[in-house]
């Protein structure tokens, strides 16, 4: 009777979570979307599934768990599902992700991490179920997610918090002793937040902390909790690809290095572009011989009055929540003219300040610069970085400690849409700067042309010709079969002009990391169809691509369609495939695709006191190779066959870009301006990655201790197979041994 009963609370809770919808939080960080209870108790299943809170630019983990009604399945199950993610309006970029997931017989429950592009922020998520090609009764289900929980805050900063908990927190005893980060000084330092108001609680308990950094932050930076338990972490860098840094204890790290595939994907995402901050790292040494972190310079460390100019403690300390408008955008409520009818003073951010003073908060703290920097050391890995913090709990931080560590690199570094110079949303005017020349246009020189010879040859020579022959009456008929004619022709040769390929312009930047042992991939590539392709965009699972388009993709005052898209992602072990209108007939389409790989070198070094070789270790020839040498002076080879080796030559130039054939990628003439319907908008970014900026100024004037080569474009990197390429150029970039 007791296990009918229990049987019974178990079934009504599995159908009353598939028909609502909970943002709980678990250990792990996770929001719970939904559960699609399918079929009867003997051979039914459900599947459940949980996002990440704190949505962004990048790849949206979905956790997908399968588990059978009765006590394991009762043979092989191979299930394809398809997400269609859709946010308050339609745009142009609504996508549906396909991926096939295989539950073994005996399986007791099987769970899946799939990576789905976060192109806009999505309000809905629609769940559909099919099995052997049929669709499964019941399997398709609209989820809300239009919640802060789990929507894209407007956040400028995204930060993931590695914190042992759960298996992981049994594992590492030393890691399970520690508190959880108090972020208050962050959501300062980072996210242009108030100052904490609460200056008698200087400590929190741990289960506040946690509370604290998961709920939504009233700032332009967002926290999302990491689960250290290796089984559980995610095992490609898509899974943290939406985060612009990650805080872990230096204990919980070397837990995680003990495990190949979670730390590679850890350090794929640094190398992309992610910044690792580690605390408690006194003896500390990244894991494995390749990466060496250095002491930073006391004068890197503000003092106090740069620590006071950019806590901007004239202003007011806005202390009000964020709120999602009606139309989808984010504003603090600060900004919304009911809450400003009130008449509600904030407190001075100055007079915060010096009651943090005056209680000798921990966050207003001040350290002598030679104190400060001691704790710190740091290095670069990839695109990203590394910073080890010696304090055992450097939480909440002084500001002056914070504001160091966020000021050691490029500001654009903690960024998400700086560094990666992309916002899907907005659109981007360098998009009218790497286009394919003279395709997709009517031939209009050739229309000229064939019309001022159709009035010549239906006027006066028509007209004399059949009057000749006393048949003026076909006339009437030649006439129009002629124009039919032309027309024809003049379609056919357009098509016939742009070609039967697909034609591709790439501008490929490769950063080499010799020391590290990573090569990471970033490229702006543009394609153009004359009649589509079914077999789409295919690129390394590892792959990131994002559209780059000429406006805004967002359609205001147009609700979402649940409809199939014309955008169609499957996703494979090996591969994703990008089809249907992400390569359309006859459209030039632009996108910026970002591959972290550890790898060997493509170009090493030897080099003396008067001479500099260079080795080409790469599968093609290097064109041109440049190098500055630690006194600045260039020196330049051409035409190094693959696996051979040169001497560089001295230059007499100073200019590279005088002797390299690249050009640099910038806005310099007025671009198109396309009308306004009143439902589009424009596009309103114009951003470079920081690989891209870091080469424009590199053809300037290239570092002491820097080389950077051009070769033939990464053909696996394209996507597409039997293309034409033009216009293209490949550059590899990075620092000298």
């Amino acid at each position: 009777m007791i296990r009918s009963v229990c049987f019974v609370w178990i079934l009504l809770t599995t159908i009353i979570a598939g028909t609502s919808l909970s943002f709980g939080q678990d250990d792990a960080g996770l929001s719970h979307v939904g559960t699609l209870s399918i079929g009867t108790r003997a051979s039914g299943f459900a599947l459940s599934i949980t996002t990440p809170k704190l949505a962004a630019n990048g790849y949206q983990p979905l956790h997908l768990r399968f588990y059978p009604k009765a006590k394991a399945f009762a043979a092989d199950r191979t299930f394809d599902v398809v997400f269609s993610p859709r946010g308050n309006d339609s745009t142009q970029l609504d996508i549906d992700f396909h991926v096939r997931c295989t539950v073994p017989q005996n399986s007791t429950g099987e769970r899946f991490v799939v990576y789905v592009p976060y192109y806009v922020p999505w309000s809905q998520l629609t769940v559909e179920l099919s099995e052997s090609g049929q669709r499964i009764e019941n399997g398709r289900k609209t989820y809300s997610v239009d919640s802060l929980e789990t929507r894209y805050a407007e956040q400028h900063t995204s930060v993931g918090i590695l914190h042992p908990s759960g298996n992981a927190r049994n594992a590492n005893k030393r890691a399970s002793a520690a508190r959880y980060p108090d972020v208050r000084s962050l959501v300062t330092l980072l996210g242009e937040g108030p100052l904490d108001e609460s200056t008698d609680q200087a400590n929190l308990s741990d289960k506040e902390l946690r509370e604290l950094a998961t709920k939504v932050q009233s700032a332009w930076v967002q926290f999302r909790a990491i689960d250290s338990d290796p089984h559980s972490m995610y095992e490609s860098w898509l899974g943290y690809s939406q985060l612009d840094a990650i805080i872990v204890q230096a204990s919980t790290l070397e837990y995680v290095a003990r495990h190949a595939e979670p730390f590679n994907a850890l350090t794929d995402w640094i190398a992309a572009g992610g910044s690792l901050w580690i605390y408690d790292a006194r003896g500390f040494e990244f894991p494995g011989d390749s990466v060496t972190l250095n002491p930073v310079a006391a004068g890197r460390v503000p003092d106090l009055v740069a620590v006071r100019r950019t806590l901007d403690l004239n202003a007011a300390n806005d202390t009000t929540p964020l709120e999602m408008e009606h139309w989808g955008e984010v504003t603090k409520q600060s900004q919304n003219w009911e809450w400003q009818q009130l008449d509600v003073e904030l407190t001075q951010r100055k007079e915060v300040f010096d009651a943090m003073e005056q209680k000798k908060h921990p966050a207003a703290a001040i350290q002598t610069p030679a104190e400060l920097s001691a704790l710190l050391r740091t290095t670069r890995l990839g695109l990203g970085t590394i910073t080890a913090i010696d304090d055992p709990y450097p939480f909440p931080g002084s500001f002056q400690l914070w504001q160091t560590v966020r000021d050691l690199y490029d500001p654009k570094q903690l960024v998400w849409t700086q560094r990666n110079g992309i916002d899907v949303r907005r659109g981007d005017d360098h998009y009218w700067k790497w286009l394919i020349e003279a395709v997709g246009g009517p031939p209009v020189k050739l229309f000229f042309a064939l019309n001022t010879l159709f009035v010549i040859v239906i006027g006066p020579v028509g007209y004399l010709f059949f009057r000749r022959h006393a048949r003026l009456h076909l006339l009437l008929f030649f006439a129009p079969a002629l124009a039919l004619l032309l027309t024809l022709g003049l379609f056919a040769y357009a098509l016939m002009a742009d070609g039967l390929q697909t034609r591709i312009r790439a501008r490929q930047l490769t950063w080499q990391d010799a020391e590290a042992g990573y090569r990471v991939s970033q490229n702006r590539q543009t394609y153009f169809s004359s009649f589509g392709r079914a077999d789409g965009i295919q690129l390394p699972e590892q792959t990131a691509l994002f559209p780059i388009r000429n406006a805004a993709v967002q359609s205001r005052y147009r609700p979402p369609n649940n409809q199939r898209s014309r955008r169609w992602i499957y996703a494979a072990e090996s591969d994703y495939r990008y089809t249907g209108q992400f390569l359309p007939a006859r459209t030039q389409v632009q996108y910026m695709t970002l591959q972290p790989q550890a790898a060997p070198t493509m170009i090493g070094f030897d080099r003396s006191d008067d001479s500099l070789t260079v080795r080409n270790d790469s599968p093609h020839p290097l064109s041109c190779v440049i190098a500055a040498d630690t006194k600045g002076q260039l020196w330049v080879a051409r035409d190094v066959p693959a696996g051979e080796s040169a001497a560089m030559n001295r230059s007499q130039t100073a200019s590279p870009s005088v002797l390299i054939d690249v050009e640099t990628l910038l806005i310099d003439s007025p671009v198109p301006v396309l009308n306004n319907d009143g439902y589009t908008n424009h596009s309103t970014n114009a951003e470079l990655t920081l690989l891209e900026r870091q080469l424009n100024q590199w053809l300037g004037s290239l570092p002491n201790d820097h080389f950077m080569a051009t070769t033939q474009l990464q053909s696996d990197a394209l996507g597409v197979s039997n293309a034409r390429t033009e216009g293209s150029v490949h550059v590899i970039m990075g620092e000298l041994p």
